[in-house]
């Protein structure tokens, strides 16, 4: 079965591509950041009936030791998180991304929090 690993990368829109959307391999450039999770990555979706039809409110949730993704807060980028097969699945579409909340805690570690109506489901 294939799930979500414990590694995650919040990319700017200039590296999501068609491929990395829907699922694909991709190699990322190698200037990309990837974050390790010091517990498990939580993602979940929910659908919701509106007035244009259904959307699907995506949520991520990650805690890292990484000062580094400070750089990240208050501002939009793409959560994506890897899955046990190697491919990446990102959080967003080609025109929005989330904005992405960043809170310090207790031990040095930082919890990434991010939420997004997306108007399609994620296959993981």
């Amino acid at each position: 079965m294939n799930e979500i690993s414990n590694r995650f990368f919040l990319l700017p829109q200039s590296l999501v591509s068609d491929a990395l959307l829907y699922g694909q391999m991709v190699a990322l450039d190698t200037d990309t950041k990837e974050f390790s999770a010091t517990g498990p990555i939580l993602f979940d979706q929910t659908p919701s009936e509106g007035d244009g039809g259904v959307t699907w409110r995506q949520t991520f949730r990650a805690v890292t030791s990484d000062p580094a993704v400070l750089d990240y807060g208050g501002a939009r980028f793409h959560p994506a998180f890897r899955m046990s097969d190697g491919t990446i699945r990102v959080i967003g579409t080609h025109d929005s991304a989330p904005m992405i909340t960043v809170t310090p805690s207790n031990g040095g570690r930082y919890l990434v929090q991010a939420a997004f109506d997306a108007p399609e489901a994620l296959v993981l």
